[in-house]
């Protein structure tokens, strides 16, 4: 997947070329999902909201701040960057602040923002973020816009890894267990092995349905048209499934 991230529209200006092309813009990210973009590790469409939803929940919904920027949206009455993070945090389960710059405190205790002093308090703007966390929220930094790419780059592979592991994260070297096989099977067909309802014979038939419909090599993509617009599995298993993927059925 070439592009791995669905960026707001308005990001398409501040972003540096490289990230740009990661990006596929969407109008109402941030407003949908309070975050700036959105790392996903899910190879899906994202022409609706829920299908939106789904790529925030199982991906990386990020909030971008320079350091100065943010110094800033910590001294404004709305509390609009605290209202993103809620918003962030109905959607994804890690919503991360990504700070760009560098922060370093002078003897007089204000805050120095990448090189240059400011008249903000060093430990009021430690505070805020530490506020962020203390909420649910995830802090990150890099020190310069230059290195952006390379951190998305990074996320998106962990995400891929996770993904790998049946959309969990490892923990104490065990990972939740998908059945064994006799024979080695497809990776898409792991995949629907995770899916509610979807043992070996069915993920096969899926499989097998859609190669039938032309795809040599089916994409987790071309499995979800296949149970959506066939009877491999039953009513009750396929609603089960299109909504464990974020992909609804039309009633």
């Amino acid at each position: 997947m070439d592009k791995f991230i669905l960026a707001d529209v308005t990001e398409g200006r501040y972003l540096p070329a490289p990230v740009q092309e990661l990006c596929t813009f969407i109008a109402g990210v941030e407003e949908l999902t309070g975050a700036d973009f959105i790392i996903t590790p899910l190879d899906i469409p994202f022409k609706s909201e829920a299908l939106i939803r789904r790529h925030a929940t199982m991906g990386l919904c990020v909030q971008r701040k320079d350091i100065g920027d943010l110094a800033q949206s910590l001294r404004e009455e709305d509390g609009r960057l605290y209202n993103q993070l809620l918003r962030m945090r109905g959607v994804c389960p890690t919503p991360t602040l990504l700070v760009i710059g560098d922060l370093k405190c002078s003897k007089e205790g204000k805050a120095i923002l990448d090189g240059r002093e400011s008249e903000w308090n060093y430990f009021a703007l430690n505070g805020a973020m530490r506020w962020w966390q203390w909420r649910g929220g995830f802090i990150e930094w890099i020190s310069r816009d230059t290195l952006l790419a390379e951190w998305c780059h990074i996320l998106h592979n962990t995400l891929l890894e996770r993904e790998k592991r049946g959309g969990e994260w490892m923990e104490h070297g065990v990972s939740r267990p998908i059945p064994q096989l006799l024979y080695a099977v497809p990776d898409v067909q792991r995949t629907l092995l995770t899916f509610p309802g979807v043992g070996s014979v069915l993920s096969e038939a899926i499989h097998k349905r859609a190669v039938a419909m032309g795809a040599d090599h089916p994409t987790l993509t071309d499995c979800l048209i296949v149970i959506q617009d066939t009877d491999v599995l039953t009513p009750k298993t396929r609603k089960r499934c299109l909504k464990h993927a974020g992909w609804y059925a039309e009633e």
